[in-house]
């Protein structure tokens, strides 16, 4: 029987930490999904679509929201950084992991 050691793993498991902290997370952060005031001062009056919450590593959301945004488009690029920690360490595995998935 083989060594289970000698098994290549994952080609980027290794990029994804396993010391994250786990917190709930939304899952779905899409600015979609972030109702805001009609009038200023400009604020968060709601956030809806909770159906993928659930407790994750603390990178997931800012992973999960850069997968269902525009490839370096102003939400990307601009307002994510401001509401969530970022986590480009993680981006080229997260990235090879999703696309086997076909997302």
């Amino acid at each position: 029987m083989a060594d289970p050691y000698s098994i290549p793993m994952e080609p980027f498991r290794s990029e994804l930490p396993d010391d994250a902290a786990i917190s709930f997370t939304h899952g779905d952060l899409h600015r979609s999904n972030i109702m805001v005031s009609k009038s200023e001062p400009w604020r968060v009056v709601s956030i809806v679509d909770w159906e993928q919450s659930g407790w994750m590593p603390e990178y997931w959301e800012d992973r999960k929201a850069h997968l269902t945004s525009e490839w370096k488009g102003e939400w990307a690029t601009k307002y994510l950084p401001m509401i969530l920690r970022q986590y480009e360490s993680t981006e080229e595995a997260w990235w090879w992991y999703t696309s086997s998935m076909r997302f």
